[in-house]
């Protein structure tokens, strides 16, 4: 079920049901050409796209006296990202003080007039005179009334080509494609079924008010004390399914499975023998693109089921279906529609043939029972799923709901650091285990370079670098030292042997008399550095990027979460290429972003002649934003994710924070020349001598050479970092 029991009062359980927009594609990009436009042809061979002047309705339905749940607007978000505004989707929310609520929630900037905000108590619902539990309405009551209070929306807005999706659900389809199969194969309801007994309604097609309105009846007439909509959506398809006017089933197993052409059973030992009834659970495959839907098995088994402790659940098999999925074999593409790009997950019909020749079949939803949908969908590719690989062996998570996906990325941080520990020629010192302080991973930070150091740390004082036993250094060390206790470790006698130094941690850099350490025959192979005064060909000049973790673990958070929201998938690629070069705005393209330019400055004396260069040209015009004193986290993601050019000023370091996180929201900074140049090399950052170039004819006609941001990455620097151990190793030993 999509909603997490959470009671409050008298017990009154909140239920939120996503009427969603469910279904179709995010038009794919070209990588892997053969897949995906094999994908759209099985798609559009079926059917042509219909009017965007039709609408098409999503609503969600939040009622009952609890919150709504965090995971809530991940779910919006990627509704939006697979069906955006110029396709008339309209998105419905029926929450009680939703302009108080939904902001907290983030949910603030999704485009008017698509957004509708309703009342439950403004809606005239007819409950029936069913046995509703009168000890108070639990969890199960409440997941059932949402449908009334969806039929009493639908048929006061008249509204016809609704979509409910239950707000655990990941959508991956583009719904404008959909809509014409589902009109000609589904004139009443389309539902999800996993048993004769079980139907679950994640993903509900009403085609309008009479078909809803027909299933709701059905509920006030049947309805009692222990049952739950999930029966009585079963009890309702075995009443009608004669009738596909009334209701139908959509395929959740592909018709070319050996399950499709013999009994099926579930882990209870119930089985279905029928042909006819088996064939259900594949109907209208073809007319619906040859994809498949998750009623809630798929979701359990990829992603796990929801824990109260926050196990790792992946690999659960649910008894109650009468087919099994882990025999089937997974894999993620990602896939771009309208400048949104997606990870997008597949079944492969045949996945012993070499990859390239695999014919995929996509997931149009996935049920996210653990209810991590923001990692699920904001993080990385997620790997192939071969046929029964995934065992459900419930262990103790990092961080609570923390998702397999997260634990990947720290999974391969690891074996990034083990992989350097084991080459025989490596320093077999370093930190394999995270330290007692967390880190910003993916993100890069000092945080995430200190547990690759093997010497040195920010906190450690000058007296730690006074004493520091440069002879003891191995090829390839790495030592670590703040800016401010340069001078005291270049006083040590140098070391002897390849090593690489990491500075920073402070505003000011190394200056320019300390190019001196490269001279003769120096032992400094790479630095890397925060806010360099000089350049070298062995001088890499490092991103002061984000803020430690240490001491804002709630913000890069929420940092991160507000990078999703205005970017779709957020991320550094398994196999080494970002995953936001693929787009560079998602729901936001430079061309949607309403502010030209967007200027956050104080009143100190480094600001003033920006803030003079901008104001002379800037006051009358109203795309441009001028800030002079602190904005909310809120106003400033806001501002964000609506400009197209972020000022970035030098302030007492020569890099800053703040171009970092304009590059993670997707715009664009704007920055003065310096020696950190090089840090923005083929990243969208337009470097300008000082506040007289910023005029509104560069800002209008410049484009960026690439999208490309991978200096925000922790894997960028680690692997930068494992080649010139690798090359301090060699060079080692080639002298000897």
């Amino acid at each position: 079920m999509s909603f997490a029991l959470r009671r409050r009062g008298r017990g009154l359980l909140f239920a939120l049901g996503l009427l969603g927009v469910f279904l179709l594609y995010c038009r794919p990009s070209l990588e892997p050409a053969d897949w995906t436009s094999s994908i759209l042809n099985d798609w559009t061979h079926e059917t042509h796209d219909s009017p965007a002047t039709e609408a098409i309705n999503v609503v969600l339905a939040h009622v009952g006296e609890a919150e709504p749940p965090k995971y809530l607007s991940d779910c919006i978000q990627q509704i939006r990202a697979c069906n955006p505004t110029k396709d008339n989707t309209h998105i419905w929310i029926i929450i009680e003080d939703g302009e108080i609520l939904l902001p907290k929630l983030h949910i603030n900037h999704l485009e008017q007039p698509y957004l509708h905000l309703v009342n439950p108590n403004d809606l005239d619902v007819d409950l029936g005179s069913g046995k509703w539990n009168e000890n108070g309405i639990g969890f199960w009551a409440m997941t059932t009334q949402r449908i009334l209070y969806i039929e009493s929306l639908i048929r006061r807005e008249n509204m016809r080509n609704v979509f409910m999706i239950e707000s655990d659900n990941l959508l991956y389809m583009h719904l404008r494609h959909a809509l014409p199969a589902f009109q000609l194969n589904y004139p009443g309801v389309g539902a999800t079924r996993d048993s004769p007994v079980r139907a679950i309604a994640g993903l509900t097609w009403f085609s309008g008010p009479a078909a809803v309105s027909h299933f709701a009846q059905f509920i006030r007439q049947r309805v009692t004390e222990s049952t739950n909509d999930m029966l009585l959506l079963a009890e309702y398809i075995a009443t009608y399914e004669s009738d596909p006017s009334i209701v139908s089933t959509l395929p959740v197993v592909p018709p070319w499975d050996e399950q499709a052409s013999r009994p099926m059973r579930d882990g209870r030992g119930n089985e279905i023998n029928d042909s006819e009834e088996i064939s259900t659970y594949t109907r209208n495959f073809d007319a619906l693109g040859k994809s498949i839907f998750d009623a809630a098995a798929l979701g359990q088994y990829m992603l796990g089921i929801d824990h109260p402790r926050g196990q790792w659940t992946t690999g659960f098999v649910n008894p109650d279906a009468v087919y099994e999925v882990t025999g089937w074999t997974y894999t993620w593409q990602m896939e771009t529609y309208q400048g949104v790009s997606s990870w997008t997950p597949f079944i492969v019909r045949n996945p012993t043939e070499p990859r390239e020749l695999w014919q995929v079949h996509r997931i149009n939803n996935l049920h996210v029972h653990h209810k991590n949908l923001g990692y699920q969908r904001a993080l990385p590719e997620g790997p192939d799923v071969p046929a029964h690989s995934l065992a459900f062996h419930p262990t103790e998570e990092s961080g609570a709901q923390r998702g397999p996906w997260v634990e990947r990325w720290n999974d391969q941080t690891n074996e990034f650091r083990s992989r350097i520990a084991e080459e025989p020629l490596m320093n077999r010192n370093l930190p394999l285990a995270a330290s007692n302080r967390p880190w910003s991973y993916p993100l890069i930070s000092g945080d995430d370079l200190r547990l690759i150091a093997d010497y040195g740390r920010d906190e450690d004082d000058a007296a730690y670098f006074s004493r520091l036993d440069t002879a003891s250094f191995k090829p390839g060390t790495v030592v670590m030292v703040p800016s401010s206790h340069l001078r005291v470790f270049f006083s040590r006698p140098a070391p002897t042997v390849p090593y690489i130094l990491i500075s920073g941690y402070g505003d000011t850099g190394p200056t320019p008399d300390m190019a001196a350490q490269f001279e003769g025959n120096s032992s400094l192979r790479l630095w890397l550095a925060q806010n360099p005064t000089f350049t070298h060909p062995r001088l890499l000049p490092l991103p002061i990027a984000f803020m430690n973790r240490e001491y804002t673990e709630a913000a890069l958070d929420r940092l991160l979460s507000e990078a999703q929201l205005a970017h779709g998938p957020v991320g550094p690629s398994a196999k080494g290429v970002p995953l936001d070069a693929a787009s560079p705005s998602a729901d936001r393209p430079q061309s949607q972003r309403d502010i030209l330019l967007y200027v956050n400055l104080g009143d100190s004396k480094p600001d003033k002649p920006w803030i003079a260069a901008i104001v002379a040209w800037a006051t009358d015009r109203p795309d441009v934003l001028i800030v002079q004193g602190r904005h909310t986290f809120e106003q400033y993601m806001s501002a964000m994710r609506h400009s197209q050019y972020v000022l970035i000023p030098p302030g007492n370091g020569m890099n800053s924070h703040r171009a970092w996180e304009t590059l993670l929201m997707g715009a664009v900074p704007i920055v003065q020349h310096s020696p950190m140049d090089n840090v923005f090399v083929d990243h969208p950052v337009l470097l300008v001598n000082g506040p007289e170039d910023v005029t509104p004819e560069l800002l209008e006609q410049w484009e960026p050479s690439s999208w490309t941001r991978h200096n925000m990455w922790s894997n960028t620097w680690y692997d930068r970092i494992v080649r010139a151990k690798q090359e301090c190793v060699l060079e080692w030993n080639a002298k000897r």
